[in-house]
């Protein structure tokens, strides 16, 4: 309940999160990539502690955030990029000092987490599918907000932390390449 409570103020923070992995983009990917955004280049971001990678279309905002709980302080990362032409988003966020213990049902915490979002945030699941992500399990789901703006989210959960990425902000037609090229641009460090 703890760990959906924090779910609940990461969809605050951050319209609707979600996590992915891919392997790393061909040169003629990064091509596409920078050819789908529109822009003539891309910024790879990786956190401090290199946890992850992933590829924005430009450079992404960051911020932390330092909750309480009662099992102590857990900050939460949160890092995106919004394309205001196009009014689409793409958010990557983790948090750290989350106590999950190693016996825990993950698929329904990811479950109950997506739930959780979902309710935070007014919006309806349209789908969803359980998925592995670098050998740890994880979610994939379609959400659709009161205003028909829908988002494409993975969650996944590894080392003691909460991955996610998402790509939203439309309506109609989902711009699935776009989606596909900064979802799968998301790689979660393995050997932490």
């Amino acid at each position: 309940m703890k760990l959906i409570r924090l779910l609940t103020f990461l969809a605050g923070s951050v319209i609707v999160v979600a996590t992915a992995t891919a392997t790393p983009l061909s040169s003629e990917q990064e091509a596409m990539h920078r050819s789908l955004y529109g822009f003539d280049g891309s910024v790879k971001y990786s956190p401090p502690d290199n946890a992850f990678k992933v590829t924005f279309p430009a450079k992404p905002e960051c911020k932390e955030e330092e909750i309480e709980t009662a099992t102590g302080k857990v900050v939460v990362h949160v890092c995106w990029h919004a394309n205001s032409n196009s009014e689409l988003k793409y958010s990557v966020t983790f948090c750290d000092g989350l106590q999950v213990p190693e016996n825990a049902n993950y698929a329904g915490i990811l479950r109950e987490s997506m739930r959780s979002i979902a309710n935070a945030t007014s919006s309806s699941i349209v789908e969803y599918r359980s998925l592995e992500i670098g050998g740890f399990p994880a979610i994939e789901s379609v959400m659709r907000d009161q205003n028909g703006v829908m988002s494409l989210s993975r969650y996944v959960l590894a080392h003691q932390r909460i991955f996610s990425i998402e790509f939203s902000g439309w309506r109609k037609g989902a711009p699935m390449e776009m989606a596909n090229a900064f979802m799968n641009s998301f790689q979660i460090n393995i050997e932490q």
